[in-house]
């Protein structure tokens, strides 16, 4: 009588085991479904604060260059942007001139 009451405590056991599996696996899977949506969410807003930014960016653009276009602003700009762009493409930047290389001895060295 007794072994057939062990073995029924043994089979709820398990039972209950199994439950607790099944409601661990669940818990799981809903929150790596909200560690997805939040994921998604920090990804939209991020994109969203860019997007804003840009536009916002885009806007004070649109509206300075007719006014520097008048008063020749902004063909001074582009014309110094142009020379900027030339003098580095010629490598004029790069240009390196010793300023004491006369008066020092330089000995050579192995590793």
């Amino acid at each position: 009588m007794r072994q057939d009451n062990d073995e029924e405590n043994m089979e709820q056991i398990k039972a209950l085991i199994e439950d607790i599996k099944r409601e661990k696996q669940l818990m799981r899977d809903e929150a790596h479904i909200i560690r997805g949506e939040l994921s998604q969410a920090m990804y939209n807003e991020d994109l969203r604060s860019h997007l804003l930014n840009f536009i916002a960016e885009f806007e004070d653009t649109w509206q300075e260059t007719p006014k520097k276009r008048m008063t020749g602003e902004y063909r001074e700009e582009q014309e110094a942007l142009e020379r900027r762009r030339q003098s580095t493409s010629q490598g004029e930047d790069d240009v390196y001139t010793p300023s004491s290389s006369d008066e020092q001895t330089y000995r050579e060295t192995s590793f």
